[in-house]
């Protein structure tokens, strides 16, 4: 449900309060200048609210990666095989250091393809892809009942082509999604 209320300032100004307030939802409100522009915000809001966009923007702003890794540490981890665990959370850590203080809304395919670039200085192509999955595969659901936000921009940068002699040239699509290009493709 959407109030919008008529706000006038000391200075004959006037503003226009919109709050939208729906059950299971923290009520959201913001002020805008024309009237207009308060029913526009109202109904995107209500459009998002309903269609459950809005929500993993909020959570996203509120957790960081290393919010992330670290309950995946204590959550998933220990129900992976000694030897799989050892790998991934190497990786996992990698992962912290380089983006773990950034929100989860501000962590980009533009932002992962930097570190795998970083990455790819120093690694192979295999390894480089083998640190994006355990990025991009990780089980980010919820073991418990507190909510995570999903994480839809940690899983879409492209990998580079680790293996290109096993498919003609013509097959190989090494980027898809990312804007910067790893420093393998010209291999």
């Amino acid at each position: 449900m959407a109030t919008i209320v008529r706000r006038p300032s000391k200075n004959g100004q006037t503003s226009y309060r919109a709050q939208v307030r729906r059950k299971g939802a923290p009520p959201l409100s913001a002020t805008f200048t024309k009237l207009s522009d308060a029913k526009k915000w109202v109904q995107i809001t209500e459009a998002a609210i309903l269609e459950g966009r809005h929500f993993t923007t909020t959570e996203a702003k509120r957790h960081t990666l290393t919010d992330l890794v670290e309950r995946y540490l204590v959550e998933v981890m220990p129900q992976k095989r000694p030897r799989t665990s050892y790998t991934q959370i190497r990786h996992l850590y990698w992962w912290r250091a380089q983006l773990g203080p950034h929100a989860l809304a501000a962590i980009t395919p533009v932002t992962i393809a930097e570190c795998r670039n970083q990455l790819a200085q120093n690694h192979a192509p295999a390894t480089v892809v083998r640190y994006l999955s355990t990025l991009r595969s990780g089980d980010w659901t919820p073991r418990s009942s507190s909510p995570t936000p999903p994480a839809s921009d940690l899983t879409t940068c492209a990998t580079p082509g680790s293996t290109p002699y096993r498919k003609p040239l013509s097959q190989i699509s090494v980027f898809t999604t990312c804007a910067t290009p790893s420093p393998h493709t010209s291999r």
